[in-house]
């Protein structure tokens, strides 16, 4: 089986980025609700803050991803070990050793790069949009350095067993930039639309382990002329992906935030309803004496009605007028649906110590966090299976190949295989 040629990518490219047309429209809205730091998707120059009233979905995205970043891939705490694959071989004291050299070496690996700061911003993608994928690569001063992929520039295709096999990154350069990528001149009137292709190499030699030979093909093409610019080769695939909820023939995954924003959007307008109110009352309309009402009478905050004198039998000639509602019982509405926005993002999963007063050990705050974390089970399970445990191989792999782990132990020498283990105290 050949490899797929620039045009071929392209047209997938072009295929998939067609598919996810819905999907970047409800990505759209979910960044204007959720993560309005992050760029704006559609329209990157004219971000619709303004459509927000109420923090409440803000406030929920950075619990959950706070939340995620410590309960999983805490900075200051050791989070994760390794195991050998086969419990026989475990428990042999060489074995053992090696794991454990190699674990110390990765934590502090990781935590010399830019792993942490990376992370928080991988869960809350995949909070709020369903999605989210990291780029993982060597680098000379840190050891390995990691990128997050906006979700409006990755597109992923899946394989027969719904894993991803391939990644399709769009990227806009100026004509400096491309000179100083891949040292060609383009013109400097307009930006330049790069496609980078990362999948399975079909088509190799096992006995050369050069780029064009190695079994992560990766490849980038100038979609004007459908050229490849640029090609590369990787031991392992570099990019991992997360669906916090997958549902199955569909690449892309579906997040808390998708089912919380019918609340959210309730919210803002019930918010905006609620300051109308509280402006009515604060500072009311009023009526003056006329010969007759002039227009229609306007009862927004402010403004100013005429009247005929004597007809309303007012007992004063200048009196506030309006319909001020009940603030009591939308603020308990209002707080009612901010709740269940809440629910829905997890956040009382997260904040479930806050303002504790008694004292507990930490066996009793490891189980409560643990029975309160079984409501996240999928998605922490796909974030173990999907996302760390490929990463780490990546990073051990790397690492093997600058130098700094142990030779295998001869126990290991037909078998090093190894999976990652989720530390709990």
């Amino acid at each position: 089986m050949n490899d797929l040629s620039a045009e071929q990518i392209i047209k997938k490219y072009q295929s998939l980025k067609a598919n996810r047309t819905e999907y970047n429209a409800l990505y759209q809205i979910l960044h204007t609700y959720f993560y309005v730091e992050s760029n704006n998707l559609i329209d990157r120059k004219n971000p619709k803050i303004h459509t927000l009233l109420d923090s409440t979905s803000l406030d929920c995205a950075d619990v959950l991803s706070a939340g995620l970043s410590n309960y999983l891939t805490p900075e200051n705490k050791v989070w994760m070990c390794l195991e050998h694959a086969n419990r026989d071989l475990r428990l042999k004291p060489a074995v053992a050793k090696w794991m454990a050299n190699v674990t110390d070496e990765v934590l502090f690996t990781l935590s010399q790069s830019n792993f942490y700061n990376q992370m928080p911003i991988f869960y809350k993608a995949s909070g709020v949009y369903g999605t989210a994928t990291l780029f993982c690569e060597a680098d000379g001063r840190d050891g390995v350095r990691f990128y997050n992929l906006p979700i409006f520039k990755s597109y992923i295709s899946e394989d027969a067993r719904e894993r991803p096999d391939a990644f399709f990154l769009e990227f806009d350069y100026t004509a400096d930039q491309v000179f100083s990528k891949f040292g060609i001149e383009l013109s400097a009137n307009e930006t330049h639309r790069f496609i980078c292709y990362i999948g399975e190499r079909k088509n190799r030699n096992p006995q050369f382990i050069d780029k064009r030979n190695m079994p992560v093909r990766m490849v980038w093409i100038y979609e004007k002329t459908k050229e490849i610019i640029a090609e590369d080769g990787f031991l392992s695939m570099p990019c991992v992906a997360h669906r916090f909820y997958k549902q199955s023939q569909n690449a892309y995954g579906q997040s808390p935030a998708m089912k919380a924003l019918p609340y959210v959007r309730l919210v803002n307008t019930m918010t905006d309803t609620f300051l109308r109110s509280a402006m009515k009352q604060a500072d009311p309309a009023i009526c003056l004496p006329d010969d007759a009402f002039l227009g229609v009478p306007n009862f927004n905050p402010r403004q100013i009605n005429y009247y005929v004198r004597g007809k309303l039998s007012p007992k004063e000639d200048i009196f506030p007028v309006g319909n001020f509602g009940n603030s009591a019982i939308a603020l308990e509405t209002l707080q009612y649906y901010q709740a269940q926005i809440r629910t829905l993002m997890f956040y009382d999963t997260f904040q479930a110590f806050v303002g504790l007063t008694q004292q507990m050990t930490v066996a009793e705050v490891t189980e409560r966090v643990n029975e309160k974390m079984t409501m996240l089970a999928p998605a922490v399970g796909r974030l173990m299976n999907d996302v760390l445990q490929p990463l780490i191989q990546k990073v051990v792999m790397i690492l093997m190949q600058q130098g700094k782990l142990p030779p295998f132990p001869k126990e290991m020498e037909f078998d090093n295989r190894f999976k990652v283990v989720r530390v709990e105290e």
